[in-house]
């Protein structure tokens, strides 16, 4: 299943205000120098050291960073979030079937964040089991997660982005931090490392299906919004990418199609939901540069991708185990770990975004997926005549001088 054909389903209604009004004035929270370092960037347009400009600290070229032409009045912080039943959740607004949220596992039970109210604010805080955490979500690149906020320390929608994914902003340092690369990004705290707390992308159905007694976040966040419509309007149906990215995009797969993504060891590979989905009992063994990882899909299609051995190969699910060819169940631990008995293998915690977003991060990266004109692919690839997807000139790029037309309505919805 290609989630990409799914996510705009019913959420797209929103009509777009400002087209054609001249350049934004939106600059963001946090002002950007206008240079970059001198130092050569890696294949995806940044530094893999931390570098100084200006007296400013940074990952990524600064002329990358671009206003979105949103204020973080359009997209609030949700502090101290409510959760309410499944019943109460879908009396509140409509919840598409097919548009995915974040779960978490909690001491109180299952909790699910949709990501049509995260759309709307870019930014939650909560708190699981005693510990602070952010729930981020872009929903231009789809890149979002679950991470820990050490101290209690604030966040807040920058209204900047990098390779079109919304940068958020802590309020001590005025440092811009990214999930897709998981870091701070610009600032202070450049280079940074966000700690990362377990969660799965799942999609509304097979969420409250496997979960009837679980909570949901309440629509009713104090704020008046529509959260039953995008506030990019039609954007998940159309191949528009807003913003200049890092590196140029490849057109292996549609640009909005959902991989995901992992790195190590800065071997990167991108695997799209339906090839693991229909592979032989829904399990890859697979290699990610010398690295032996498997790469599965539980009940609810969560995609997980763990680190193995050699000497261990696996056959098949059970639910949320996984079957190695001994027979032995491997269950998953509240880190996200593969457990059986004293042996562990690692998660590598995918990151669950659009193929333009990842190739421009990653344009080196691996492909398990279904490419046109060149079937399943497993490893490295290179797009001959007549394979990928055919893109005609200019419709992939609005320029960044446009961000007006996306700003959206916000009269009598933004008070």
């Amino acid at each position: 299943m290609n989630r990409f054909k799914l996510l705009g389903a019913g959420f797209l209604s929103l009509v777009l205000l400002g087209a054609g009004c001249g350049s934004s004035s939106v600059t963001g929270t946090v002002p950007i120098v206008d240079k970059n370092p001198g130092a050569e960037v890696n294949a995806g347009g940044f530094y893999e050291e931390v570098q100084t400009v200006k007296g400013v600290k940074t990952i990524v070229r600064p002329t990358d960073i671009h206003p979105s032409g949103q204020l973080e009045e359009t997209f609030p912080l949700l502090d101290n979030p409510t959760f309410v039943t499944i019943d109460e959740a879908e009396a509140q607004t409509t919840l598409f079937d097919q548009l995915p949220g974040f779960a978490v596992e909690t001491s109180e039970g299952p909790r699910f964040y949709s990501s049509q109210v995260l759309a709307w604010h870019n930014i939650v805080h909560d708190s699981i089991d005693g510990q602070d955490v952010v729930i981020t979500y872009s929903p231009l690149t789809g890149t979002g997660g679950v991470f820990a906020r050490e101290g209690g320390e604030t966040f807040e929608f920058s209204g900047l982005v990098w390779n079109n994914d919304a940068l958020f902003v802590d309020a001590k340092t005025n440092s811009l931090w990214s999930a897709l690369l998981g870091k701070a990004i610009y600032g202070k705290r450049a280079g940074e490392i966000l700690v990362p707390v377990p969660f799965d992308v799942v999609m509304w159905e097979q969420w409250k299906a496997a979960h009837p007694d679980g909570s949901v976040l309440s629509a009713k966040t104090g704020f008046e919004r529509r959260y039953d419509l995008s506030p990019y309007g039609s954007y998940l149906q159309t191949r528009s990418i807003f913003f200049g990215l890092s590196s140029s995009f490849i057109p292996a797969l549609e640009p909005k199609a959902v991989v995901n993504g992992v790195v190590i060891d800065g071997m990167a590979k991108a695997y799209q939901e339906g090839p693991i989905v229909q592979a032989t009992h829904r399990v890859l063994n697979d290699h990610i540069g010398e690295h032996a990882v498997v790469a599965w899909a539980d009940a609810q299609n969560v995609i997980r991708v763990h680190e193995r051995t050699e000497e261990v190969e696996f056959d098949k699910i059970s639910q949320t185990q996984l079957i190695d060819t001994d027979g032995r169940a491997w269950t998953l631990a509240a880190n996200g770990d593969l457990v059986n008995g004293n042996q562990t293998f690692a998660s590598l915690s995918p990151t669950s975004t659009f193929w333009f977003a990842w190739s421009a991060t990653y344009p080196n990266t691996d492909l398990y997926a279904f490419v046109i004109g060149k079937g399943l692919v497993n490893g490295p690839y290179e797009l001959g005549e007549g394979e990928g997807v055919e893109l005609e000139e200019n419709n992939t790029k609005i320029e960044v001088s446009d961000t007006p037309s996306i700003t959206p309505i916000i009269e009598e919805v933004v008070q």
